[in-house]
């Protein structure tokens, strides 16, 4: 397990729904169960994993970028913030869409691993095709640490700090993708 800050977050709101959702994977990362009902496991850890990945981006897109136009998002360029707050973004497809298009990521396979997890989630979950595997829950667990290590370059000023506890990431520290 490690901690991850969360300055990044517009919303404490939703800052502590995330932490209730991670609280839910750990709980899940905790259970021992046989091979069968492992593999149950891991197609929820990885909805979990994909669905946090999403409200994250939901909330740097619509709630830090569009509705933060004061403070705005100093590591990024202001006039693509204005072109980001002129659009309507509704699904995790067009916040990682977005992310590509303004570069809010140093590491440009982000948003396509973003997007391959944003796949692999509905395929497991709403097409229910997707074969599982231990291997597939360490790739989702990987683009998520990355992705919060990417996060964390886009801190809000630190007198906003503090306001939400800190992401406890229930799995063992990666080598993120690189």
């Amino acid at each position: 397990m490690f901690k991850v800050g969360v300055n990044f977050l517009g919303s404490f709101a939703l800052g502590d729904e995330i932490n209730k959702d991670l609280k839910m994977l750990k709980f899940l990362y905790n259970l021992k169960m046989g091979k069968e009902e492992n593999n149950s496991l891991i197609k929820i850890k990885i909805i979990l994993i994909a669905s946090i990945c999403e409200a994250i981006l939901y909330d740097f897109i619509n709630t830090r970028i569009s509705m933060y136009t004061q403070e705005g998002v100093g590591s990024l360029d202001k006039e693509n913030l204005i072109e980001i707050r002129d659009k309507d973004y509704k699904k995790f497809s067009h916040y990682i869409d977005a992310a590509a298009k303004y570069e809010f990521f140093s590491n440009n396979k982000l948003c396509k691993k973003l997007e391959d997890l944003r796949k692999f989630r509905n395929c497991i979950h709403i097409q229910n095709f997707c074969i599982l595997s231990d291997n597939s829950l360490i790739q989702a667990e990987e683009v998520m640490e990355l992705f919060l290590n990417e996060m964390a370059k886009h801190d809000r000023p630190g007198h906003l700090s503090g306001h939400v506890q800190d992401f406890e990431i229930p799995f063992n520290r990666r080598k993120a993708v690189k």
